[in-house]
């Protein structure tokens, strides 16, 4: 992997660590471009995020970073994750909530527990097996960040 490029969890927690440091910097007296930078890293996340993470299939709503439940200190990363349920006869019929929570490890594996929040419970095991398996897939793929993620504007 070239410098810039690493798996997709790396990115969000090096984001969502520096997004935490500008907070704590913007509580400071001489708190320099804090902001700026903060509203840069928000930026670079929602996009990752877009870029990343599954959608279509089921994801038609995208699936998003719980900011609330993330404990970036704890390493733990928390996603919300709508997913539009089909029967059998390839109809679009409910949606489902899911959490799915994130805790990478420095083997290079991931811990996914995934539960339904909301929504009709058939088929839910099979559907939190297909979540578990499309999040793990995205977040532990290669990515780039973009270098117009911070340039200057």
């Amino acid at each position: 992997m070239s410098s810039g490029t690493k798996r997709v969890i790396e990115h969000i927690a090096s984001i969502m660590t520096a997004r935490a440091n500008c907070l704590e910097w913007m509580k400071q007296p001489l708190g320099g471009n804090a902001e700026r930078w903060h509203k840069r890293h928000t930026g670079a996340l929602a996009d990752l995020l877009k870029d990343t993470l599954p959608h279509g299939s089921g994801f038609d709503s995208g699936v998003d970073l719980n900011t609330e439940l993330t404990d970036v200190m704890a390493e733990k990363y928390v996603f919300d994750c709508p997913f539009h349920v089909m029967n059998d006869a390839g109809y679009y019929t409910d949606w489902t909530e899911y959490r799915v929570a994130v805790t990478p490890s420095f083997i290079g594996v991931m811990n996914i527990e995934i539960e339904l929040t909301d929504g009709p419970v058939d088929d839910a095991a099979d559907l939190a097996d297909y979540i578990s398996d499309a999040m793990y897939d995205a977040l532990s793929a290669e990515y780039t960040i973009p270098s117009h993620y911070y340039a200057d504007v």
